[in-house]
């Protein structure tokens, strides 16, 4: 229960950390620190380098009023510490953010007055862009265009998923999304633990149960791109971690949409699963693609989606990214269960094709 003493708190930010000594610094700098109506929850992941004694050097200075800082034991990586952070913030308004993101303080008054009058909405959902770590190279992100769609004209809109399903194709980047809290612990939404594809989930069940929600115009944060030692530049077996994500979208979320309205969330689906194929090491690769093909709905998903990806592949086709795939494989696989085009845009264009007339796709080295 409230009291009168308790402090009537805004927005908490969620902020994970794990040795980024050469960012943490810029990353607090650009937090509404000196806002009494936020709180800073900072969860480091047990960090080797000398991260938190810069957090704790930045705050003797910075004086942010309501400040915590938690070192979990264990490393339990982003997903579970966020719900660690979740479970005692106090704010009426939630962001999560990584260590290595830039808040855009630009925009706080617009954002205040959203979070003082939209307290109809679930969910305040964003636009962002990228910065290159080593060149400050500013990029917008994917959904621009798609978000830019939605909003025909209006600088916020407020909707059902339901009435706007196009909004499931969005980025899946809890940073993009401030999110009321009392929706997310009453709809007892949390983060996937110990995958590193926590956002994807997350951004598909929140949309799921969300009764309505606000696009705005406004850029909220700035994620760093190009910057060593980050989770999205892994090639090892935490790859088969997107199998976990692919399987919940297919099987929760695909089926509940009317094929005429899932083209976006379909982007978005077989750009995840491309990237992913793309990024790992052949070994990886072999595995993920075997345990896709094997699974009977997710099979039945690309058979029922072909003419789709089709198209999406004659649209994304580069030629570059063939220069990455390894061309030493042999697959085989039942007449039509997946997309002859699908094939070949994952693997080189020397890839060699054999058709068998047995169930089953199997991959090995040539």
């Amino acid at each position: 229960m409230s009291t009168e003493n308790e402090p009537k708190l805004l927005l908490t930010i969620v902020l994970t950390t794990h040795n980024l000594s050469s960012i943490i610094g810029h990353t607090l700098s650009f937090l509404p620190y000196d806002k009494p109506s936020v709180e800073l929850i900072i969860v480091d992941d047990s960090s080797t380098d000398d991260t938190v004694l810069q957090i704790r050097n930045f705050f003797n200075v910075a004086k942010f009023e309501h400040y915590i800082l938690l070192q979990p034991q264990e490393k339990n990586g982003a997903g579970r510490n966020r719900n660690v952070g979740l479970s005692v913030a106090r704010g009426r308004w939630i962001l999560f953010l990584d260590g290595d993101d830039f808040f855009n303080y630009t925009i706080w008054p617009q954002l205040e007055q959203l979070m003082l009058q939209r307290h109809d909405c679930d969910i305040l959902i964003f636009k962002s862009k990228n910065r290159s770590w080593s060149s400050g190279r500013q990029t917008q992100f994917v959904d621009s265009d798609l978000k830019r769609r939605i909003l025909h004209g209006n600088s916020s809109r407020s909707f059902t998923p339901g009435y706007m399903p196009s909004i499931f194709g969005t980025q899946p980047s809890s940073a993009t999304k401030v999110f009321n809290r009392d929706f997310l612990t009453s709809s007892n939404i949390s983060f996937p633990e110990k995958i590193i594809f926590e956002d994807y989930e997350h951004h598909l069940s929140s949309l799921l149960r969300a009764k309505k929600i606000l696009l705005s115009d406004l850029f909220l944060f700035y994620a760093t791109t190009e910057r060593s030692g980050q989770i999205t530049s892994r090639k090892d077996d935490s790859r088969l971690d997107s199998f976990h994500v692919i399987n919940f979208a297919v099987k929760k979320l695909f089926k509940s949409l009317d094929p005429l309205d899932s083209e976006d969330f379909l982007v978005m689906l077989l750009d995840f699963i491309h990237w992913n194929i793309l990024s790992s090491r052949f070994e990886t690769r072999k595995v993920l693609l075997d345990s896709l093909f094997r699974d009977n709905e997710i099979a039945a998903f690309f058979i029922e989606t072909r003419d789709f990806q089709t198209q999406f592949l004659s649209n994304t086709l580069n030629t570059q990214l063939f220069a990455k795939l390894d061309s030493s494989l042999v697959i085989d696989y039942y007449d039509k269960r997946i997309s002859l085009n699908l094939i070949r845009f994952l693997f080189a264009t020397k890839a060699r094709m054999i058709y068998k007339s047995f169930s089953g796709v199997k991959i090995w080295a040539r």
